[in-house]
């Protein structure tokens, strides 16, 4: 019986988390990371639902968000699944590694050219990249300061 009370209760405290984030338009981890994009970028957000890229931001165009939130266990977990990532689909991909508390352990903005190419010769059919192969492509641009400094 003790079980089922805590359970209730992490229940009722998760929704009502969920009420406090719906003003900023978070439901999930990948809302969050759109949301620190968007932040540090000076974008906008599109409509759930939008395929192919999640901000759109003056000079940079359509930006897709792709995160990561290392496990609790400790393994450093770094690969990103870019399977939805296609020929059209945005201008720059934007990568975020979170560690397992929600703070940001790296963050990049890769031109959409440099990862496509790299996604055309990539060996895994799910599209699973590491984050450090995607930091080093040309025209990444290191974004881990500032998405720090606006989610802190």
């Amino acid at each position: 019986m003790r079980e089922n009370a805590i359970l209730r209760q992490l229940i009722s405290d998760y929704l009502a988390a969920l009420e406090k984030l719906r003003p900023y338009g978070i439901e999930s981890l990948c809302d969050y990371a759109e949301y620190a994009f968007e932040r540090a970028l000076g974008g906008k957000r599109v409509a759930r639902g939008l395929k192919g890229h999640d901000v759109v931001v003056p000079r940079l165009g359509r930006v897709q968000v792709k995160e990561r939130r290392l496990p609790a266990d400790g393994r450093i977990e770094e690969r990103l699944h870019l399977l939805n990532v296609t020929k059209s689909s945005c201008d720059h991909v934007g990568a975020i590694i979170f560690n397992n508390d929600y703070t940001v352990k790296k963050a990049t903005l890769v031109p959409h050219p440099q990862v496509w190419t790299l996604l055309c010769a990539h060996p895994d059919p799910e599209k699973k990249v590491k984050f450090d192969l995607l930091a080093r492509l040309p025209g990444a641009i290191d974004l881990t300061d500032r998405l720090r400094q606006v989610l802190s």
